[in-house]
């Protein structure tokens, strides 16, 4: 028996929280073992806010290690800790726990499982692209068929066979996949809708104020950091930022974004990725379910305010954590106000006790994001720590 298969027995034995590594690729999961067998794990997984996260089948020859302690696992420790007693909630209702048999294959098992419940599923396979999602329709001892779901191309209707011999992840039972499921059993009636992409021509202040007048939802494309993007809702506007409600993935308000005009290169106003996430938000506000009550969803920001030196001084006083992204530095920085000047201000690295104090000067400042479920956690880890 290898040293992984050792490991995952340990844990599921005595019940270990793990982070669990995948060869080749950076993501890795955080969760308890739900049960091991010959061709894979099945993990209780977690999402960084510490809340449950649904599973994660991974095949044992997709892993690189597994980790059993270590400064990550304790802080994830501590975020499902502070996020039970804030009441926190993962799903409006625990998912239905299929049953798994340790003596057989486990990935036909899920396979089987969520082909019978027509659950949403993610695929993670060697020989399609990395990521697929949509609906088992059938499974044999070796292939399943997935009915592909694109949320950024509703006109996609593709239907692929995947090899079990090439699929390395099946996740499954998440929220997110839960609201993908409920917006699937409408599949029928979802139309595609032609995105509306307006590049950043200088006057974007104009447009941002007619969406935010509006309520639209809408998605910002940034120049620096094309692979993500912001969805969210527009609440100010200035000469030089626009301030953003931002939402999720899953529609839970997702903190707020100062983003530079000038970093901006295309604001989407339609699209079909933009209709998925109004969807799972309009779910949520129908169900009265919120992952995190106790963020701030309404605060007031006024056109023309100094944005970003106020959010700055309101985090030297009240300890809140910023993420920041500048021309200065090729990676965003998440930290703590340790000293402000008039031309800008200094961060603490969270959740590295030697790394040194990092300084932005304001006009270097590309985009600030505050006041998220993971910034709340770390200032309460902050707090708790002192």
């Amino acid at each position: 028996m290898d040293g992984i298969m050792m490991s995952l027995l340990a844990a599921k034995a005595q019940r270990l929280l793990i982070n669990l590594y995948q060869k080749d690729v950076e993501d890795f999961y955080t969760g308890y073992v739900q049960e091991v067998a010959s061709d894979g794990v099945v993990l209780n997984t977690y999402s960084d806010a510490g809340l449950a996260d649904g599973a994660a089948y991974v095949t044992l020859g997709a892993i690189d290690s597994v980790e059993v302690a270590g400064a990550d696992l304790n802080t994830m420790q501590y975020r499902i800790a502070k996020s039970n007693d804030k009441a926190f909630s993962a799903m409006p209702a625990a998912p239905l726990r299929l049953p798994l048999n340790a003596d057989n294959p486990l990935l036909y098992q899920v396979a089987e499982n969520m082909r019978r419940t027509g659950q949403a599923v993610v695929v993670v396979s060697m020989d399609a692209e990395n990521y697929l999602e949509g609906q088992i329709t059938e499974v044999s001892d070796s292939a399943l068929v997935l009915k592909v779901f694109n949320k950024f191309n509703y006109s996609d209707h593709r239907q692929l066979t995947v090899d079990f011999s090439s699929l390395t992840v099946l996740e499954f039972e998440g929220y997110d996949l839960m609201l993908e499921s409920v917006l699937l059993s409408q599949r029928g009636q979802l139309q595609h809708e032609p995105t509306s992409r307006y590049r950043n021509n200088g006057q974007l202040g104009k447009i941002f104020k007619i969406v935010r007048d509006a309520g639209q939802l809408i998605a910002v494309i940034t120049r620096v950091n094309n692979d993500n993007f912001y969805v969210g809702r527009v609440r100010a506007v200035s000469n030089e930022f626009v301030v953003m409600a931002m939402l999720d993935m899953s529609g839970q308000f997702g903190g707020y974004a100062i983003i530079r005009l000038r970093n901006i290169n295309f604001v989407l106003t339609d699209s079909d990725y933009v209709q998925t996430v109004a969807f799972y938000e309009a779910w949520a506000t129908k169900q009265h379910f919120a992952q995190a009550p106790g963020l701030n969803r309404a605060r007031e920001f006024n056109d023309g305010a100094d944005f970003l030196a106020d959010i700055v001084a309101e985090a030297e006083i009240m300890g809140k954590v910023l993420r920041v992204r500048s021309a200065e530095q090729s990676d965003p920085v998440n930290g703590s106000i340790v000293a402000t000047t008039d031309k800008g201000f200094t961060l603490k690295p969270f959740g590295q006790s030697d790394a040194e104090d990092i300084s932005f000067r304001y006009e270097q400042v590309l985009d600030l994001t505050f006041d998220s479920v993971y910034a709340f956690l770390q200032e309460e880890w902050l707090r708790d720590s002192e």
